[in-house]
């Protein structure tokens, strides 16, 4: 565990493959503290502590799913969060449990059921601003009204496995939706995996060329780490996502500036070897229509505005998303349905194209709450 668990709290391997760990490990060393007659605190090692950071930056503020799903995600694994919780009361595996368990209606087994006891009712507050430098991910958090909106970042650790084409990948959340979000994999046994894991299934830039699909290494051998500060109000962040493009990408810098909480500008400073320009690529479950200039991405009870940057050119897309039957993806068909928005078959995308051999692409956002 102190080998494969990373100094500042991360596992790069995403929430699925981490929970299972843990699940095993605590298992073990419960069994263990027990038969040597000492405390699991006493025996589990210190570094299993720091991923409360991770919790922090993984919890989902959008209702229908626990953690962001990044890498080779689908969920996480319920034990494993009463485990954690109950280890680290002071912290946010102490949400994300709660929200599992108020979406499933129970503890998950017997043995969570008996650390359960020891979680608290409540989680601390979150944090405005929190990073994780080694892992290479940063996060805000900050309120329009009494409405979340979170901000994830995602860089690389060098040689991290079971990751994907995404590294200045983002996740927006605001109101318990996802207008931004990460769709992580389904079953192995699904082709769709290796699609889902491909850069423009992601809020990616990349390269654009006609006849031919560029990629950037998987895995990557260097760290792509987010440089920014944020509080309760403002948040910017910057990040050098040029390396494992060798051959696409000779620049790629990424910025989020968001002054206030509503207001959001992406702006990629890009410059290509190759091919007719590039691609701004933003996923979402929910639904997207022109307005003109202007994208709308509907939620339940907020609404995004994208402004479509001049001299580019725009369309929304319907991608094939083959997973219904996992449980996030039936809630949320139940959801929109429930409030009058399209099923969720699809994964929506816009899809941002912008001409040459280099050039800068701002894009502008906007959240508004819905009329009550």
């Amino acid at each position: 565990l102190d080998r494969i668990l990373l100094r500042d709290g991360g596992y790069v391997e995403g929430p699925t493959y981490f929970t299972w760990v843990a699940r095993q490990a605590f298992i073990s060393l419960q069994f263990y503290a027990r038969e040597r007659g000492k405390s699991l605190h006493e025996l589990m090692p210190e570094q299993m502590k720091r991923t409360a950071v991770m919790a922090e930056v993984l919890c989902s503020t959008d209702e229908r799913q626990d953690m962001i799903m990044i890498c080779d995600a689908m969920y996480a694994f319920a034990d494993a969060l009463a485990f954690l919780a109950a280890f680290m009361p002071d912290s946010q595996w102490v949400r994300i449990y709660r929200k599992q368990v108020r979406r499933a209606g129970t503890a998950p087994s017997l043995l969570a059921m008996n650390v359960a006891r020891q979680i608290p009712a409540e989680p601390p507050p979150l944090r405005a601003f929190v990073e994780m430098p080694e892992t290479g991910m940063m996060c805000s958090h900050r309120r329009i009204g009494e409405e979340w909106v979170k901000l994830f970042l995602m860089g690389n650790k060098a040689g991290a496995g079971h990751t994907h084409q995404d590294k200045g990948n983002f996740v927006l959340e605001f109101a318990g939706d996802s207008f931004a979000m990460d769709f992580g994999v389904v079953d192995y046994s699904n082709p769709l995996t290796e699609e889902l894991k491909r850069a423009e299934r992601h809020n990616m830039l990349a390269p654009w060329c006609e006849g031919e699909r560029p990629r950037p290494a998987n895995p990557i051998n260097a760290d792509i780490r987010p440089a920014g500060r944020g509080d309760e109000t403002a948040f910017q962040a910057t990040m050098n996502v040029a390396p494992g493009w060798e051959g696409w990408f000779k620049r790629w810098q990424r910025t989020w500036n968001s002054p206030a909480p509503d207001t959001l500008t992406i702006t990629d400073e890009w410059a290509v070897e190759r091919g007719e320009g590039v691609v701004f690529y933003w996923t979402t479950p929910l639904p997207m229509r022109h307005q003109g200039d202007v994208v709308i991405i509907e939620g339940r009870r907020g609404v995004a505005e994208i402004t479509i940057p001049p001299g580019t050119e725009a369309v929304i897309e319907e991608l094939p998303l083959m997973n219904a039957g996992r449980r996030e993806v039936d809630e949320l068909r139940r959801e929109l349905v429930r409030f009058g928005l399209r099923h969720a078959d699809t994964q929506p995308r816009l899809s941002i194209r912008q001409r040459g051999a280099s050039g800068i692409l701002r894009v502008a956002v906007k959240l508004r709450l819905k009329s009550t």
